[in-house]
């Protein structure tokens, strides 16, 4: 399920693992966001690889090239969060009431950028990012973060 409008249309997503020095890894917490069209990638992940509630998460993203794998410069970058969509699955809320957190204007000079969020409740969140130049928008991308229970 996502949240977007319908306008908007989601590309490819696929997990893809990597780290912090740009490395592959055997992790579950990265994704990809693939656009042909605008020959455009956008890596997501997040540290640590399981959030908890309570706890800050680094959220970072890699936008690049698609065809020759050079990061885009000088872009300015959007995120939303939306709060524990899985309770709004499971007892049927048709949305999230506000209940989203949004950064805007987020500088991304070298094609990364991120962010340090707290999840405040387990299930699994829902992080949109916009990406543009100027004021020309290049991206619209939908990522998903599981945050696990605390026991």
């Amino acid at each position: 399920m996502h949240l977007l409008p319908s306008k908007f249309r989601l590309l490819w997503i696929k997990t893809r693992n990597f780290n912090n020095s740009d490395q592959y890894t055997n992790a579950n917490n990265t994704q990809d966001w693939k656009d042909p069209e605008n020959n455009l990638i956008i890596h997501f992940t997040y540290l640590p690889e399981y959030p908890l509630p309570g706890n800050i998460t680094k959220l970072i993203f890699h936008v690049q090239n698609l065809q020759t794998g050079g990061y885009l410069k000088n872009l300015v970058a959007g995120i939303t969060i939306t709060n524990n969509i899985t309770t709004a699955k499971i007892h049927g809320i048709k949305d999230t009431n506000g209940a989203f957190s949004r950064f805007t204007n987020i500088p991304v000079a070298n094609g990364i950028f991120s962010l340090n969020y707290r999840f405040l409740e387990e299930g699994m969140h829902q992080v949109i990012v916009n990406v543009r130049s100027e004021n020309f928008s290049l991206a619209l991308a939908s990522f998903s973060v599981v945050v696990q229970p605390i026991i």
